[in-house]
């Protein structure tokens, strides 16, 4: 599968998904280079962003963090949720 296609393919399982509630959608987790909204406070409104997303990992207690444009260090991957993509030219 492309990386297009598998974008597509993530975007239409995000389709249900509405920001008001300021949690991740069900099953997803930011990738490298995904546009995400940062959450000082899990479930909060949006603090920051759109950010990009410069790498993904887990930390040795099993915790998935996230290292952000314009952020120092890490964020939980519970505190990200996805911003809408932009089309180029905007």
């Amino acid at each position: 599968m492309s990386k297009l296609q598998e974008r597509c393919k993530r975007i239409r399982a995000m389709s249900a998904w509405h920001h008001d509630d300021n949690t991740r959608p069900p099953h997803w987790m930011p990738r490298q280079d995904d546009r995400v909204y940062y959450h000082s406070v899990i479930g909060g409104p949006i603090t920051s962003g759109p950010h990009c997303v410069r790498l993904v990992d887990t930390l040795p207690d099993g915790t998935s963090v996230a290292w952000l444009t314009g952020k120092a260090g890490c964020v939980s991957c519970d505190a990200v949720t996805p911003a809408p993509a932009v089309e180029v030219g905007e």
